[in-house]
């Protein structure tokens, strides 16, 4: 199975004030952060999350996942946009991407 990568793109600043202290994946949106519902609409853990560097010690309090690991590439990658809002299960065949918009969602 691929590993799987939550990661923060360069729009995070539209969400400005909200994410100068904190990632994109970090806000609250309903009963939980937008990692929290992204974890639950993925087959499995996700193998770590990618932080500015300001904010790693942050993230590293606020979560239980590796901030900013070497990515391995062996069986494949799963790469999941932070500011996406997971609202059920997800199921992405390998070798495609979501795209919402302008916004690439996720790239397999």
């Amino acid at each position: 199975m691929a590993a799987i990568y939550v990661w923060e793109d360069a729009r995070f600043e539209q969400l400005y004030p909200l994410t100068y202290l904190r990632p994109a994946y970090l806000l609250r949106a309903g009963l939980g952060t937008l990692l929290e519902h992204i974890r639950r609409a993925v087959p499995s853990a996700p193998a770590g999350v990618m932080a500015r560097s300001l904010l790693a010690p942050l993230v590293a309090m606020e979560t239980d996942l590796p901030i900013n690991p070497k990515i391995v590439t062996k069986a494949g990658v799963l790469l999941i946009n932070g500011r996406w809002f997971a609202t059920g299960p997800l199921t992405m065949p390998e070798g495609t991407a979501g795209v919402v918009g302008d916004d690439w969602v996720w790239l397999h």
